[in-house]
C-alpha cells in the first residue's frame, strides 16, 4: 500500500460527496483533488486518463513510476469500491468497520439475504444517479440558465421528477424509516445527496407541504454520524422554486 498513491478527483458537486465523505470518514490513504480548482495541477494525471473530465474519478498509481495500476469512473462503482477495500483492509477500527458493513450489509431488520440487500443498494443507487438526478438536472439547470430554457422540456422533466418522487421514494419512505428498511444504507446517503440540488433550486415550501416524509428523510440522513454534515453547514430551504428566465 506505501508503494501506491492514490487519488480521487471530486469536488462540492453533489455525486461527489458520498466517496469523499467515505475517504474522511475512514480515513482512507486517498488524496482527494478537486480537478476544477483554479490552482489545480497534478502534472497532468486527470487530463491523461480521465478525458471525459468528469467527478467522481480514481486512480491508483505506482508511487516510483508513476504508471497507473487501477483506474475507476462512475459514481457508484467508487463508492463500492472505496467502501469494500476499507472493509477488506481495515484491521484498527472495529467500530468503523461495523459502521462501513452496515452501509451494505443486511441485518435482523431484514428477511433480504445478503446478495438480494445488495442488490437493491444497487437499484437505490442507479435510479438515483440516472432516472432521477438526470432528469432532475432538465428542471433546474435550463432555470438557472446553464442551458437555454424550453418550457415545454422543463415542464415534462418536472413531470417525471414528481413521478418518481411520489410513486417510488415516497410509498418506500412511507412504509420504512429509510430506502431499504429500518436501517440507514449508503443508498439514504447518496440519495440525499442528490436530492439536495432540488431543495436548491426547485423544492419550495410548497412542494415541501406536499411530500413531508421526503423532508423527514432528507434532514434525517443529512445529519447522521457525521457523515455528510460537512456539506450542510449553510444549506437553507428555499421559499420558492427559480423561475424561468427572463427574456431580452
Amino acid at each position: 500500500m506505501s508503494e501506491t498513491r492514490r487519488i480521487l478527483y471530486a469536488n462540492q458537486r453533489v455525486r461527489p460527496r458520498v466517496p469523499i465523505a467515505l475517504v474522511k470518514k475512514f480515513n482512507l490513504p486517498v488524496e482527494i483533488i478537486d480537478p476544477e480548482d483554479k490552482e489545480f495541477n497534478d502534472g497532468g494525471i486527470y487530463a491523461k486518463f480521465f478525458p471525459l473530465k468528469k467527478v467522481p474519478s480514481y486512480i491508483e498509481l505506482d508511487k516510483n513510476t508513476n504508471e497507473p495500476i487501477f483506474i475507476l469512473t462512475e459514481v457508484i462503482a467508487v463508492i463500492f469500491y472505496l467502501l469494500e477495500t476499507f472493509i477488506d483492509e481495515n484491521s484498527s477500527s472495529p467500530e468503523l468497520l461495523a459502521f462501513a458493513k452496515s452501509l451494505i450489509e443486511p441485518d435482523s431488520t431484514t428477511t433480504l439475504n445478503k446478495i438480494q440487500y445488495k442488490s437493491s443498494i444497487l437499484k437505490w443507487l442507479s435510479l438515483t444517479n440516472s432516472d432521477f438526478l438526470i432528469t432532475l438536472v432538465g428542471v433546474f439547470n435550463p432555470l438557472r440558465g446553464v442551458v437555454p430554457y424550453n418550457k415545454e422540456s422543463v415542464d415534462s422533466n418536472a413531470v417525471k421528477v414528481d413521478k418518481i418522487v411520489s410513486e417510488i421514494f415516497v410509498p418506500a419512505l412511507s412504509s420504512n424509516k429509510y430506502l431499504l428498511g429500518k436501517k440507514i444504507t449508503i443508498a439514504d446517503f447518496f440519495a440525499v445527496a442528490c436530492f439536495t440540488r432540488g431543495f436548491d433550486y426547485v423544492f419550495g415550501r410548497e412542494w415541501m407541504a406536499k411530500y413531508p416524509v421526503i423532508v423527514n428523510w432528507f434532514n434525517d440522513v443529512r445529519k447522521q454520524d457525521g457523515f455528510l454534515v460537512d456539506f450542510y453547514k449553510d444549506f437553507e430551504f428555499i421559499e420558492k422554486p427559480l423561475e424561468p428566465p427572463v427574456k431580452n
